[in-house]
Parts: structure tokens; sequence; C-alpha cells
């Protein structure tokens, strides 16, 4: 008799093991996380909205178009694009003209900048504005970074030195394009504004 308590002892306690381990184990289905639901939620929700299961493309904003004389505005500059030239060379006060190269030329962009900040700032480093010409077949042309080109221009933009709060100067930018860029755009990368220099 003791042999069969001590059986049905370890049956039942088997029994309750698994009982526990079924239990905690649940019907076979996942527990899922507070972020899983909420990213099926949106799965969901972008299913019931276009129809399909693959999320809905958010295209960016188009930055608008200036033209010549407009001005911008910057986080830190209000910038008027009061002119540009395509030239083949630049000529110096002193020295020999620089001759922008077989296939190339010079697109020189006049630009007003205002400061609109509250403290004076400096216009001097080259770069700091990310200046770049486009043109038609998705062509970018950087400014131009060759000192001599730089010093050859008579007004030249990193010349201005400071600007005082509200106060305003003008300076040229030098690119070197390819003398068949068409569709030239002027671009101040930093401040994504953009202008159709025609």
């Amino acid at each position: 008799m003791k042999k069969l308590l001590k059986w049905a002892g370890i049956i039942i306690g088997v029994l309750i093991v698994f009982g526990v381990i079924a239990s905690l184990g649940g019907d076979g289905e996942e527990v899922k996380t507070a972020e899983e639901t909420k990213e099926e939620a949106t799965v969901e929700e972008v299913v019931e909205e276009t129809g399909t299961e693959e999320p809905a493309k958010v295209s960016e904003p188009e930055v608008a178009t200036l033209k010549i004389g407009d001005t911008g505005q910057g986080e830190n500059w209000d910038y008027t694009v009061n002119s540009f030239d395509i030239k083949d060379k630049i000529t110096q006060k002193y020295g020999d003209p620089i001759e922008a190269g077989e296939g190339q030329k010079f697109l020189i962009v006049n630009v007003t900048f205002k400061n609109e900040t509250k403290e004076t700032k400096d216009i001097t480093f080259w770069g700091s504005f990310d200046f770049e010409a486009l043109a038609t077949g998705d062509y970018v042309f950087d400014e131009c970074s060759d000192f001599e080109i730089m010093i050859a221009l008579e007004n030249e933009y990193t010349d201005i030195g400071d600007v005082a709060p509200g106060g305003s100067a003008t300076g040229d930018i030098a690119f070197k394009i390819s003398a068949g860029a068409t569709d030239l755009q002027f671009k101040v990368g930093f401040d994504d504004l953009i202008w159709d220099l025609q």
C-alpha cells in the first residue's frame, strides 16, 4: 500500500508540474510587448489608409525657388541674390587674368548678406554657408576654394569680415562650372535656399 501511495504521489506531483508549466506557457501564443502592439497598430492603420501593407511614403517638402532680387530668410542671415555673371576669365588688378580652363567657365554670384541676429557675425570663414551652384542633370558645383581666384575677385565675400546686428554687406561668390551647364541655380545649403539664375 505504501508503494501505491508513493506512486500516486509521484503521479499527482508530475501532473501538478505539467499543469503549472502549461499555465505559464499559455496556449502557445506569444506575449507581445507594448512596442510590438504599437507597431502592429501603426501597420494596421497604414493598411486601412493605403490598402497595402507597405508604409505610406512621406515626401519631403519642396524648397521654394527664389528669383534674382528676392530675399531668402535663413537662421542667422537674410540673403539677397542681386546678380550673376558667367565669365571665361577673372581679371585681376595686378597680374594676368585667371582662366577658367578648357570646358569650364566662372559663375560669379553677387549676394547681399543681412545679419538678423542680435550679435556681430563674421563672414570671413570660407565654407560656413555651404554655397553651391546647381545645373540641369543634377550637377553640383562647389564654390571656388582656390586662393588665387578668391584674391582675384575684387569683392569676394570672405573679405567682408564682421557684420553688426541688422547690418548688411555685399560680396561675390565664385564657382567653376561646366561651360555647357544650363538652368543654373544658386543654393545656400545650410539654410536650404535656392535661387534661379535667369
